[in-house]
């Protein structure tokens, strides 16, 4: 017997396709794209200032550093922003030292390196993450500490790209969002992520330290759920040895069949 089988009832099972999956996972990986709803007043001007932001094109080196000095610039405004709204609404003291400036600020750093000040991903992210920080004030502490384990990260060695740091920043939206599901989308959810979990176990000796983050979007590439958005996935869905990829694969058709 599956292992979606196993959790659902007869009343409840039937055919299950890859494309009522991945829209799942789609469907509660990513944030409300409304300033409306994601949005409080105080950060609302921040959202806006973000999505109006433009990805780099072809232009001069002047201009194109003035971009860069812009960019950075509206990504402090915006930390600002959220830390002051993360202190009126007492959430997380580790977010707070994390955004603030100095040594410890990590995410605030990895946020102006300039690596990061050239992806366009950076635009996504700053979206994403004030609807996240949103998001954490509407749960009880519990909740919100568990996915504030999750992101941001707490050391120094976890910061490498920016797709990597949207990745972490989506799988503690999954797990804030889990409230929002059917009970059949929350087996499915569920079923599909243990299964992910222990192939990342597995997976994870042969992986460079370095795309570590970018892992559970291979995993699910492997499985057949192409997001075009993780190019970084592809690149280390190679590094895991193909026999072990396909056993894998197998196991997770199996579990849904």
């Amino acid at each position: 017997m599956s292992k979606f089988a196993h959790e659902t009832t007869e009343a409840e099972e039937s055919s299950l396709s890859k494309e009522e999956i991945f829209e799942i996972l789609q469907k509660y990986s990513y944030i409300q794209d409304s300033t409306e709803v994601i949005a409080p007043k105080e950060l609302r001007a921040h959202r806006e200032l973000w999505n109006r932001a433009d990805k780099f094109g072809a232009t001069s080196e002047a201009f194109f550093s003035a971009q860069m000095q812009e960019r950075a610039q509206n990504i402090c405004t915006t930390l600002n922003a959220i830390n002051a709204y993360l202190v009126k609404k007492k959430v997380g003291k580790e977010v707070l030292r994390l955004l603030r400036d100095g040594e410890d600020g990590l995410l605030r750093s990895h946020l102006l390196s300039e690596r990061n000040l050239r992806e366009d991903d950076l635009i996504l992210f700053m979206r994403e993450f004030i609807g996240y920080v949103a998001m954490l004030s509407d749960f009880p502490e519990e909740k919100r500490n568990h996915a504030l384990a999750i992101f941001p990260p707490i050391q120094k060695s976890e910061y490498a790209c920016i797709e990597g740091t949207r990745d972490r920043l989506q799988e503690a939206v999954k797990f804030l969002r889990k409230v929002e599901m059917t009970p059949r989308e929350r087996m499915i959810f569920d079923v599909h992520n243990e299964i992910v979990e222990e192939a990342r176990i597995k997976f994870s000796p042969f992986v460079y330290e370095g795309n570590q983050p970018h892992l559970i979007p291979a995993i699910n590439y492997l499985f057949g759920f192409d997001d075009t958005t993780k190019s970084q996935a592809k690149h280390t869905a190679l590094e895991i040895p193909a026999e072990k990829a396909w056993q894998a694969i197998l196991g997770y058709r199996q579990a849904f069949q």
